[in-house]
């Protein structure tokens, strides 16, 4: 048990270091992660555990999965509406293009979290299958379709009044 808190920490200490090059050289704090904890594992001789490559593996889904097409981060949010999940915060953090944020609570299980993987692999494999039209519609399963965003943002309504009727 000791061992797992003691890799914990030191993976997140590399990625508070990680953070800190970051700032000082004005570089994204993926591609200095990504430098930083290949270093570490080859230099600290740190083998990735069944949790972390679990991790990396929804990651990897997740930020390559609209690479080569036509379909935008709303459009894959919209679509998993259609599928019956409620979609995460989007566009975040700013400085990647397109990122969706995924923080799964203590309370899921391995089994859930294994359906949300599946989840979006399968819409990954459908965004890449050129079906955009289906991706532009979503959702089409709920009583309200897509709304105009950028009429909601423009001109917010903020107090409900009711229909004029004729």
């Amino acid at each position: 048990m000791e061992t797992i808190w003691l890799t914990s920490a030191l993976w997140i200490g590399l990625a508070l270091l990680a953070s800190l090059i970051s700032i000082r050289v004005a570089v994204s704090v993926a591609l200095i992660e990504i430098v930083v904890g290949a270093l570490a594992g080859n230099l600290l001789a740190m083998a990735p555990t069944d949790w972390v490559n679990y991790l990396a593996g929804v990651g990897a889904v997740v930020l390559t999965f609209l690479a080569g097409s036509e379909i935008t981060t709303l459009d894959f949010a919209k679509a998993m509406i259609d599928e019956g999940v409620h979609p995460m915060t989007m566009y975040f953090p700013l400085v990647v293009h397109g990122a969706l944020l995924i923080e799964p609570t203590e309370t899921e299980g391995k089994e859930s979290l294994d359906l949300f993987v599946d989840l979006m692999r399968g819409l990954a494999e459908k965004a890449k299958s050129e079906n955009a039209a289906e991706f532009k519609e979503a959702p089409r399963f709920t009583p309200r379709r897509r709304l105009d965003e950028t009429r909601a943002a423009r001109q917010p309504v903020l107090r409900w009044t009711p229909p004029e009727t004729a």
